[in-house]
């Protein structure tokens, strides 16, 4: 079982989204022979979400660093499947993106660069209801994110040529 692998679950459970873990739990049961001490472990926690992120955490604290920017490609790409098969909206995907990357930890302990969609991307959001940037500004930033990886930094949105006021302020800020 790979690192990212099992921090990519890790952090699913955290915030609350365990749709695909019996199934990633269950291949594994089926293809090892004998099973892996963390398979095992995993298996024994059964339904118990508190003590399988448990397990997880102390089997992921005996690794390296890993690879972040693979691991938020792939939480990506799961969000982007829920999204595109109607499992979740708009909204429930920015809240898992932000959840998710509470989970990770705190913006000043982890490259912020490579989480900075994840953590943000519902501050845009909420700038879109409040009405400060269009909602169509918000599903552009957002639909270049989920769907091409785009980091928002590169979007229109933080490129048009005489941003408002406020918007060069949240740039300055978000820089």
């Amino acid at each position: 079982m790979k690192l990212e692998e099992a921090y990519y679950h890790q952090l699913l459970l955290m915030a609350g989204l365990n749709d695909d873990y019996d199934g990633w739990l269950d291949s594994y049961l089926e293809a090892e022979d004998p099973l892996s001490r963390i398979v095992l472990d995993l298996a024994l926690c059964g339904s118990d979400v508190n003590k399988t992120i448990f397990c997880l955490q102390s089997y992921c604290g005996c690794w390296p660093p890993l690879d972040e920017t693979q691991l938020c490609e792939k939480l990506r790409l799961y969000l982007k499947g829920q999204y595109h098969s109607g499992r979740m909206d708009q909204e429930a995907v920015v809240n898992a993106m932000h959840r998710i990357a509470d989970a990770h930890g705190d913006p000043g302990d982890f490259n912020i660069e490579i989480w900075y969609d994840f953590y943000h991307m519902d501050d845009y959001l909420d700038m879109a209801k409040d009405g400060i940037i269009t909602r169509s500004a918000f599903d552009e930033v957002f639909f270049q994110f989920l769907d091409d990886g785009v980091p928002m930094k590169d979007t229109a949105l933080r490129q048009r040529k005489n941003p408002s006021l406020l918007e060069k302020i949240k740039m300055f800020w978000n820089r």
